[in-house]
């Protein structure tokens, strides 16, 4: 199977998304003189925060955002390169 110059970007720019929503992982716990972790007291522990990206969007919202965007990309480009190898192409569809 080939692959164009465009896909191949499509895909790296999509992985490169995916990657900056993941999140970080935590950090470990620390340990006392004996060896044992201690548990972080709950008044300390930190609160899960719902930041707001650049786009007045959480995280969350925004990775669904993207993959909605890309689902519609990759049928459209399905469409378009499934109609470019038809005998005739319909226009129509491929403009849709």
């Amino acid at each position: 199977m080939k692959f164009s110059h465009a896909s191949m970007a499509i895909a790296g720019l999509a992985g490169l998304a995916l990657l900056g929503a993941c999140n970080k992982a935590a950090a470990p716990a620390a340990s006392d003189s004996t060896g044992e972790v201690a548990a972080t007291p709950p008044e300390e522990a930190a609160a899960p925060v719902e930041a707001l990206l650049a786009n007045g969007l959480t995280a969350e919202a925004t990775v669904e955002l993207r993959q909605t965007h890309l689902k519609a990309v990759g049928k459209a480009f399905k469409t378009i390169y499934e109609q470019s190898n038809a005998g005739s192409p319909d226009m129509a569809a491929i403009q849709a």
